[in-house]
C-alpha cells in the first residue's frame, strides 16, 4: 500500500502500469504521466476532518476502485484543462461525503470519463463543481443529494438521465447544470400535508430560502401526479 500524507507526484511512463493499493490521508496523489494506475485507490482520510486529493495533469486511466472513508473526508478531483481521467472501476460511491470536482480555468473543462463503467453514487453527499469540469459517464442519487455549482461555472452531465426519483436533489449557487438528458422525478400526491413527490430545490447556499436559487439547469420529465408550487428559475 501506497499511503499518501502529502502531496505526492506518481509518474507512471505511457503503457505502464502500477498496480497495489493506494490510501489517501491528506493532501495529494498528482499523475503527471500517461500510464495506468490499476492499484485501487481510496480517499482514507482521518479521524478528524481531512482534505484528500487526485490531481491530474495529464490524460491517464485509473482502473482500480476509487472509495471513500474517514470522518467528513472532503474528496477532490483534479483534472487539468483539457485533460481526461478515464475511470473503469466499479461505481465509486461517495456516499454521505462531498466530492469536489475542479481544473478546468481554461475554455476545455477537465473530463472524468466513467462511461460504460463504475458510476459516480450519491445518498446524501455533495458534488461540489468549483471550476468548468465534465462528466461522461453516470451519476446515480438514492437519497437527498446536492449539487453546488459556482457561479460562471459549468458542469457538463454527458451520463444518463438522473433519476430524482421521490428523493430531494438541491442545486446551489448560480452556475450551470448542462445535463445532456434530463433529470427525472417522479410526482405524488399533490393534496398531501407533507409532499410525497421528488423535489429539485434551487437554493443560493445552505443557508438559504427555498427557491431562491437561480442555477440553469437543463431539461427535467416528472411522471405520475404532480403540481409546480413555486417558479422553476431558469431551465
Amino acid at each position: 500500500t501506497l499511503t499518501i500524507s502529502h502531496d505526492c507526484p506518481v509518474r507512471i511512463a505511457a503503457t505502464k502500469e502500477l498496480a497495489g493499493s493506494v490510501s489517501i490521508k491528506a493532501g495529494e496523489l498528482n499523475l503527471t504521466e500517461t500510464g495506468k494506475l490499476t492499484a485501487n485507490v481510496e480517499y482514507t482520510g482521518d479521524t478528524t476532518a481531512k482534505t484528500c486529493g487526485i490531481d491530474v495533469d495529464a490524460s491517464c486511466t485509473i482502473s482500480g476502485n476509487l472509495s471513500v472513508t474517514g470522518t467528513s473526508t472532503l474528496c477532490v478531483l483534479e483534472v487539468a484543462d483539457g485533460k481526461t481521467l478515464t475511470y473503469e472501476g466499479n461505481d465509486f460511491a461517495v456516499g454521505t461525503y462531498t466530492l469536489q470536482v475542479k481544473g478546468g480555468t481554461g475554455s476545455n473543462p477537465g473530463i472524468f470519463n466513467n462511461s460504460g463503467n463504475g458510476d459516480l453514487t450519491f445518498s446524501t453527499g455533495m458534488l461540489d463543481v468549483d471550476e468548468n469540469f465534465e462528466i461522461d459517464g453516470n451519476i446515480t442519487i438514492s437519497d437527498d443529494a446536492i449539487i453546488d455549482v459556482l457561479t460562471g461555472k459549468t458542469l457538463n452531465y454527458d451520463g444518463a438521465s438522473i433519476a430524482v426519483g421521490t428523493n430531494k436533489l438541491t442545486i446551489y449557487g448560480a452556475g450551470t447544470v448542462d445535463n445532456a438528458n434530463v433529470f427525472t422525478l417522479t410526482g405524488g400526491d399533490a393534496t398531501a400535508a407533507t409532499p410525497t413527490g421528488g423535489l429539485i430545490d434551487m437554493k443560493t447556499n445552505a443557508a438559504a430560502a427555498t427557491g431562491t436559487g437561480t442555477a440553469t439547469i437543463g431539461g427535467i420529465t416528472i411522471s405520475g401526479t404532480a403540481t409546480v408550487v413555486n417558479q422553476i428559475n431558469q431551465i
